[in-house]
């Protein structure tokens, strides 16, 4: 009989998606923005049925449910905060299960096993970079994971990470003794860092650009070809890889106080600002993957995370250590985190397995092209009606 294990990555998170495994196989992937036709969208209370019906179309028994990415949350809300929710919903929506469990501080984890456990390495070490991952929390000191290395083979072993904490927190003046006594919680090695990691100085810099939202970085990253050498501000600070305190405030915005040249920007400054970021991403990346190497003893380097979705900045890598191979998490984002975690939690019921290589993307629902065409079509008529622009074209 199958063991049938789903993750859902749902709450408050954006890019929410489940995973459903038949034993060690992906039977079914797809972020909830595929189901319900809205971009970047949660998982909550109104939508869960419609992306549940995916699910019982392959089985209305699950033997392990993940629920990651969700927390308690004392406001009323439609989202699925608790893993409590979760299995009412599942329970509402006709699917049994036999155990859930909640996930709250496996965010670059899930990052990690998602690339990992589909890249068909048998040993690795795992670059996870983005915004902000789980939090950790030190009587009133809030730390966010931004960057993790992983050491991957048998098992995900952390071999370094950084931790975010703004200026104004309790760890603020804390001296040097006070640190090492802070680091001594970790078994691995540390960094608590005020400055601003690469992934949410790109954040910062998509947004001061108005180029849409925090995930419409790979527009600055467009943007950056068009840019030239100049003399901005620099992203970095001194010749290391920690964002430039003068130019990134803590509430994450650009400060055009100090900087006035970054208000009301010409296009080509513009051009130059994502130009910068963009480079500052590739030397962080270059020197992470040093780090990494100095550390795990391998040639394979998986890159995870938001911020492994920058295609120059993963080439930037194979160009400069043409030794080594690369794979990048082809989904990255936050949708992976439902499949990373279904694919680590099974993983830890089952250590010997050893999973199939991921070869395509094709893990959501099917659809007829018959069905899908005329759909389209009549979008497109709809959409003559209503703009005047004749467009022609028949099912077949």
């Amino acid at each position: 009989m199958s063991f049938y294990t789903l993750a859902i990555s749902g709450g408050p998170s954006h890019d929410a998606s489940i995973c459903l495994l038949r034993d060690e196989e992906i039977v079914l992937f797809v972020a909830s923005e595929r189901i319900t036709r809205i971009k970047h969208d949660t998982i909550n209370t109104e939508n869960v049925g419609s992306i549940l019906e995916e699910v019982k179309k392959i089985t209305t028994h699950i033997n392990y449910v993940v629920s990651v990415n969700v927390w308690r949350s004392s406001k009323p809300t439609s989202k699925l905060t608790t893993p409590e929710e979760v299995a009412q919903a599942l329970t509402k929506h006709g699917i049994t299960f036999d155990n859930i469990i909640n996930d709250t501080k496996g965010h670059h984890l899930n990052h990690a096993a998602a690339g990992f456990y589909t890249s068909g390495f048998e040993e690795a070490a795992c670059i996870v970079i983005d915004g902000i991952g789980s939090w950790w929390r030190f009587d009133t000191v809030g730390l966010s994971e931004t960057t993790t290395i992983f050491k991957a083979d048998h098992r995900l072993r952390v071999a370094y990470k950084n931790l975010f904490y703004r200026p104004g927190s309790k760890l603020f003046g804390w001296d040097d003794a006070t640190m090492v006594e802070m680091k001594k919680n970790f078994n691995y090695r540390v960094d608590f860092s005020n400055h601003l990691d690469i992934g949410m100085m790109y954040t910062v810099v998509t947004l001061h650009l108005n180029l849409g939202s925090a995930h419409d970085g790979g527009k600055t990253m467009g943007l950056s070809a068009y840019g030239q050498p100049n003399n901005l501000p620099p992203m970095l600070a001194d010749d290391t890889i920690l964002g430039n305190n003068n130019l990134f405030r803590h509430d994450n915005r650009i400060d055009t106080l100090m900087y006035k040249e970054l208000i009301n920007m010409s296009e080509q400054t513009k051009r130059n600002l994502a130009y910068n970021v963009q480079k500052a991403l590739e030397k962080v990346f270059i020197e992470r993957v040093k780090q990494a190497r100095s550390v795990i003893k391998t040639n394979n380097i998986i890159f995870g995370g938001g911020c492994a979705m920058n295609i120059l900045g993963n080439s930037k890598v194979k160009k400069t250590f043409p030794d080594i191979n690369v794979y990048a998490d082809p989904i990255a984002g936050d949708a992976t985190q439902s499949l990373g975690a279904a694919l680590y939690y099974y993983k830890q019921l089952f250590p010997e397995t050893k999973f199939k290589k991921l070869t395509h993307l094709f893990l959501g629902p099917e659809y007829s092209i018959v069905d899908t065409k005329d759909k389209l079509l009549k979008l497109v008529k709809q959409y003559n009606n209503e703009s005047n622009v004749q467009v022609s074209g028949n099912p077949r």
